[in-house]
């Protein structure tokens, strides 16, 4: 296991042409321990990486005479160099830098802008994958050690993907993309199923949702991470939470990358209604086989109409982006938020009561009431929200969102910006 002070005493080559930039990646990388070279052309870099031996190679993914794809190309297609982590820089919008730097064999890539946190999660973590790939090739394979933990440990089949995700249809999608670059794939629906298919074939690699029946995917991830036997086995999260923090955490607890799935709501960079109707029989099984209390709650825009004319061209997109980012900010990583119609939001509290979730929904009524949003005067943005909550004789969420949108509606009818629980919920 890589120690704090081995991570500490890890070595990265800080390729950058802006000197602003070498400064700063320089300034964020040597407050944690790294030690650190630098160059300012992707010639100069391959010359250093030679030289310096680095764990990991931060790189602009445009440098002068040599291009930082081009140089993760030659650095992962050297033997000598091949097992040091290449993290390639991008601009925002270079969609094309993505396949071409994973074509080349880059490992990982950030995004401008991004935050420290971000990019200290994503050196640590590449850096302690450089390591282990160091230590893997010169380990002497005669060793008895090395011998037992192969006689220990079931070889996996060459190119099998194990797929953690509980949602089937997103399971047959990965498997189907994934069936086509001509990779063998096997799914497991829960934690209990993925631990039984490790152990009687172990992957090449596992694709991780975080959003796991009766189980925390990070938790579950840990425990495979700190398993000698399973240890060693690369993992992406692929997850619809777009979030910072569980992204660092991710990373920091052992994950390879970190994906976020697609939305289907491009205005609002939320999930669409199809995606909830899509859960409404699996999440209201779970939460009855599991005893788990389940919450939805239904967000409508008050005057809308009225607020996108006052606002003036485009106020209409930028009041919903407003009351969506509330959302996203507000809201626990479990929870899901969905746009439901055109000024209509849906939250799915899983492991919430009603008369939690009504707090909550206070919560989110206060937070959206105090938006500033360009051409509208403070205040003018509330919600109305109604509250139901999955009951033993229903049979699946419709009835509760049917009850959830009557109290919605209650709610408007009643003066506006506030909250209603349904009649058949507990307050």
């Amino acid at each position: 296991m890589t120690t704090d002070n081995q991570m500490n005493q890890a070595k990265v080559l800080i390729a950058v042409r802006d000197e602003a930039a070498s400064n700063f990646f320089q300034a964020a990388l040597g407050g944690e321990g790294y030690r650190l070279e630098t160059a300012r052309t992707g010639r100069d870099a391959l010359e250093r990486t030679l030289a310096f031996m680095p764990d990991v190679v931060l790189a602009d993914a445009v440098l002068p005479e040599l291009s930082g794809t081009a140089l993760a190309g030659k650095i992962k297609g050297d033997p000598t160099t091949a097992p040091m982590s290449v993290l390639l820089v991008l601009e925002p919008g270079a969609a094309d830098g993505f396949a071409e730097g994973r074509a080349a064999g880059a490992d990982d890539f950030l995004v401008k802008p991004f935050t420290m946190e971000v990019l200290l999660a994503r050196v640590r973590s590449l850096a302690r994958l450089g390591q282990l790939q160091v230590r893997l090739r010169t380990a002497v394979t005669s060793h008895p050690a090395v011998q037992a933990d192969r006689r220990e440990r079931p070889a996996a089949r060459p190119g099998l993907v194990l797929i953690v995700e509980d949602d089937p249809h997103v399971a047959q999608v990965f498997g189907a993309v994934l069936g086509t670059g001509g990779y063998h794939v096997m799914s497991a629906p829960q934690a209990e199923a993925a631990d039984r298919q490790i152990a009687a074939d172990p992957p090449n690699l596992i694709l991780l949702d975080l959003m796991l029946p009766g189980a925390n995917g990070l938790e579950w991830m840990q425990g495979l991470k700190q398993n000698p036997l399973s240890r060693h086995i690369p993992v992406i999260i692929v997850t619809a939470i777009d979030d910072v923090k569980a992204k660092v955490a991710a990373l920091n607890m052992g994950a390879d990358d970190y994906l976020v799935k697609p939305v289907d709501d491009q205005q609002t960079g939320l999930y669409g209604r199809r995606y909830l109707e899509s859960l409404m029989v699996r999440d209201a099984a779970l939460s009855r086989q599991k005893g788990l209390p389940l919450t939805l709650l239904v967000l409508d825009v008050d005057r809308f109409t009225e607020l996108a004319a006052a606002a003036g061209p485009g106020g209409g997109d930028l009041v919903l982006k407003a009351v969506a980012d509330v959302l996203k900010t507000e809201l626990r990583g479990s929870d899901l938020a969905v746009r439901y119609g055109d000024d209509v939001f849906t939250v799915t509290l899983y492991g919430i009561y009603a008369n939690q979730a009504i707090i909550i929904a206070d919560r989110l009524r206060n937070r959206t009431q105090r938006l500033a949003v360009a051409g509208l005067a403070p205040g003018s943005v509330t919600v109305s929200i109604g509250v139901g909550e999955f009951t033993a004789a229903d049979n699946d969420l419709r009835t509760v969102l049917q009850r959830a949108e009557l109290a919605m509606r209650i709610a408007k009818s009643s003066g506006r910006n506030r909250v209603v629980a349904g009649s058949d919920d507990r307050t």
